[in-house]
């Protein structure tokens, strides 16, 4: 199941970025990122800090 880039924007600040089955959802300070498995649960990848994050998005696009 291939899905769809997509990013919801507050102004022109990106929210929410999803891709290859990773979520990235960003606030003012921090950043909650997680992608769903090929059974269908989600695995926890970072919470804390706002980080920048790398497109496309990749598993190792997270940088701390």
């Amino acid at each position: 199941m291939r899905m769809e880039y997509t990013v919801r924007e507050k102004g022109d600040k990106k929210m929410i970025l999803q891709n290859n089955q990773i979520f990235i959802l960003q606030t003012v300070h921090t950043t909650y990122a997680f992608h769903v498995l090929s059974a269908g649960h989600l695995e926890h990848l970072y919470y804390g800090r706002k980080i920048r994050v790398k497109e496309p998005l990749e598993i190792d696009s997270i940088v701390a």
